[in-house]
């Protein structure tokens, strides 16, 4: 899905299973943005990088996403 020239989000189709899947290891960047009474945190890779799970122990966060390529 696209807006203008940005990608917002894409459907990845994997031709085999996770477990056979060779993939680089990846270098993954965060940064964490308060706006307005939120907290944005924003990850970035420079390769694919497969089920990414986010959790912060001994807080109460909810994230809109989890598991996610």
């Amino acid at each position: 899905m696209e807006k203008g020239d940005e990608v917002l989000t894409t459907n990845n189709l994997y031709l085999v299973k996770p477990k056979e899947q060779k993939l680089p290891e990846a270098n993954i960047t965060t940064s964490l943005n308060k706006v307005d009474r939120k907290q944005i945190l924003e990850l970035a890779t420079d390769k694919l990088t497969r089920d990414i799970y986010l959790n912060i122990p001994d807080q109460k966060v909810v994230f809109a996403d989890n598991y996610f390529d």
